[in-house]
């Protein structure tokens, strides 16, 4: 959990980063010039996560559970904000 949090955060940042730079392109594009953050919203979804063996829940039934490899999946992590800056 603690990883994940970690994760989380750096992917604050960058989601964070990205914004300003997509600000300043679209500012530098439009010969004004980007300012301080007068908004900023964090956008968040939470999904559940089902494992199943095989695709099939049967198949874990029907498996020889002394020998099932069950390994924990690859989870991304993800942030999205929505930043409104001043221009001038």
């Amino acid at each position: 959990v603690g990883d994940r949090a970690a994760a989380y955060q750096a992917a604050l940042t960058a989601a964070v980063d990205a914004a300003r730079a997509k600000a300043e392109t679209l500012a530098g594009a439009s010969k004004v010039y980007v300012g301080r953050v007068v908004n900023m919203v964090e956008e968040s979804d939470a999904s559940a996560l089902t494992l199943t063996a095989a695709g099939n829940a049967d198949a874990l039934d029907a498996a020889d559970t002394s020998t099932l490899d069950v390994q924990a999946p690859e989870i991304p992590v993800e942030a999205s904000v929505t930043v409104s800056y001043a221009i001038s």
